[in-house]
């Protein structure tokens, strides 16, 4: 499941996971929409937060696995 599929399942959820991340809502929003790039240090945090409905396929850009893995 992608990032913005997660994050509107259920209403706050965005705001939870920003506030777990340290980060706005509005900079989830971005990353969850394609507006920027979702920083590998934030990989983690979502997976666990998340726990693993958003994996870190679903994160990490297609032909980049193998430098994250």
């Amino acid at each position: 499941m992608n990032l913005k599929s997660w994050c509107e399942m259920e209403d706050g959820r965005q705001a939870a996971l920003a506030a777990h991340l340290h980060v706005t809502p509005a900079a989830v929003s971005l990353a969850a929409n394609g507006g920027m790039r979702i920083p590998p240090s934030w990989y983690r945090l979502i997976v666990d937060f998340t726990k693993s409905e958003v994996s870190f396929d679903d994160l990490v850009p297609v032909g980049k696995q193998k430098e994250v893995a």
